[in-house]
């Protein structure tokens, strides 16, 4: 598979390719590597399928959160992919390496260059106000195990968004916690349910000084302190914003 890879990439360069398509991957399967006329009609049926797919989840994004909210736009469509050293590197990720997470590093960078704006995945949960944080110490005792161990964390964040999203709390995946984690954390969603939808979370001051990038932190206390990890799940800046165009460099820089 990995010289598959390789020798489809390398045929990509020498032919001097700048835009690999799906016609162009059918092509180079039925001319070069000579694949049957089935196999071929198997791979173009489920790039159909999954084409269908992704309207299908549209559509049904749009319904539940709007029509007006929610687009999709060809990443070909950035000005950035069109320097041969951007589309380089976002190519080896996306064909050679398969590294889908890589290559989304480097588009959210073009894509706030170019459009500014906020930045999110799309998975990322906001970080908890002072006063959810609160009431888990005080539930917990102090014990940060809750705030700190990945099952603990997940099971309260099941709960939290539960809660936002006017689901039963009760359906909380408990699966490798203890009874009297289980307990705890049941007191503490509880008392998290009490409190009013738009107190969970911190908000996101959006007026942001010119050439400045903020990102989510995440905080971590270690035996010897607390430690601050920054995420680039959550971004946002100016179009144009010079801090933008230093990662970009320095992402360029490290490849």
């Amino acid at each position: 598979m990995i010289k598959l890879q390789d020798n489809f990439f390398n045929y990509c360069i020498v032919k001097g390719v700048t835009e690999i398509n799906d016609e162009l991957r059918i092509n180079y399967l039925k001319n070069v590597i000579k694949l049957s006329d089935d196999d071929i009609g198997n791979y173009q049926k489920t790039i159909n399928d999954n084409k269908d797919r992704v309207k299908k989840l549209i559509l049904d994004l749009q319904k539940q959160f709007g029509e007006n909210r929610i687009s999709i736009k060809d990443v070909n469509s950035l000005t950035s992919l069109s320097k041969s050293e951007n589309n380089h590197n976002y190519q080896t990720e996306m064909l050679l390496r398969w590294n889908y997470p890589a290559a989304s590093d480097l588009l959210r960078m073009y894509i706030l260059k170019e459009h500014g704006g906020i930045y999110t995945d799309t998975d990322m949960m906001p970080a908890y106000s002072k006063q959810v944080i609160f009431k888990i110490m005080m539930q917990t005792s102090g014990d940060n195990r809750f705030l700190e161990d990945l099952k603990l964390r997940r099971a309260i964040s099941d709960g939290v968004l539960r809660y936002v999203n006017n689901q039963n709390i009760d359906e909380v995946n408990y699966n490798e916690i203890s009874d009297a984690d289980k307990n705890i954390i049941k007191k503490i969603l509880t008392e998290i349910s009490k409190m009013p939808e738009d107190s969970i979370f911190t908000k996101i001051n959006t007026r942001i000084p010119r050439d400045t990038m903020p990102i989510l932190r995440r905080y971590h206390l270690w035996p010897d302190g607390w430690n601050i990890r920054g995420l680039n799940g959550f971004m946002l800046s100016h179009k144009g914003s010079e801090v933008i165009d230093a990662v970009i460099a320095g992402q360029n820089q490290a490849y």
